[in-house]
């Protein structure tokens, strides 16, 4: 049943991970659409909507980002449980950050 559940753990962690790797992505793109539309306001090119819709969406994506990070942290404690009460140090050394 233990080797049952650090595997599940494990598929869920690796999953997990990819997730935060794609919010990433996405957070990094919506920073730098932010930067793009904030010049075309500037020079007069776009309106304060398309300004307001971009940060918007970069807040979304910066939550979505802790949101998924949070997760990952709870599966690490997760495994942790299983190892029976190894400590964080132990727990990280077997199971890294990212797989």
């Amino acid at each position: 049943m233990l080797v049952a559940s650090v595997v599940d753990l494990y598929f869920q962690f690796a999953h997990a991970n990819d997730r935060v790797a794609m919010a990433e992505a996405g957070e990094r793109d919506a920073r730098r659409i932010v930067a793009l539309v904030q010049a075309r306001f500037q020079a007069g090119a776009e309106g304060r909507l398309a300004l307001h819709e971009a940060l918007q969406v970069r807040e979304e994506r910066a939550a979505d980002l802790a949101a998924l990070r949070q997760a990952t942290t709870v599966l690490r404690e997760r495994v942790r449980v299983l190892l029976n009460g190894a400590s964080r140090s132990l727990a990280r050394s077997i199971w890294p950050d990212r797989i």
